[in-house]
């Protein structure tokens, strides 16, 4: 079983090796769209990790990476009895990040079949704006 540990750094080498595309993208959404974070759905828990990233970046697995507005996550999110994101500290990310110098990301992983759980982080580029 994997520990918390190993979770965030898989999370944090995806994040790290797609910094630029994440950062670039986030920004043009935000200004296109407004405030929202990356989706990224790992529907293979323990597929290796370089396998996953050259198939987002090919584009053949480019369905399981996405930016979602603030006003779309309630249908991205059925089962939530609110419109909004699924947990407040997550929501506090989303309404606070500057987006001239971060991005929201949500890791979505099923950990048994129906059971989802979800990560998320706040990237902060370097102070110069630059990945």
């Amino acid at each position: 079983m994997e520990s918390k540990l190993e979770k965030e750094r898989r999370h944090l080498a995806y994040i790290n090796l797609n910094r630029s595309m994440l950062a670039n993208g986030a920004l043009e959404a935000y200004q296109a769209g407004g405030r929202g974070a990356w989706m990224y759905r790992d529907d293979i828990a323990y597929c290796d990790l370089y396998d996953r990233i050259m198939g987002r970046l090919t584009g053949r697995m480019g369905s399981r990476v996405g930016y979602l507005s603030a006003k779309t996550t309630a249908k991205n999110w059925p089962q939530e009895q609110h419109a909004g994101w699924p947990d407040p500290l997550l929501e506090e990310m989303v309404n606070t990040y500057d987006p001239e110098q971060e991005f929201v990301i949500v890791i979505e992983e099923e950990v048994e079949e129906g059971t989802f759980d979800l990560s998320f982080y706040k990237y902060a580029l370097n102070p110069e704006g630059s990945v």
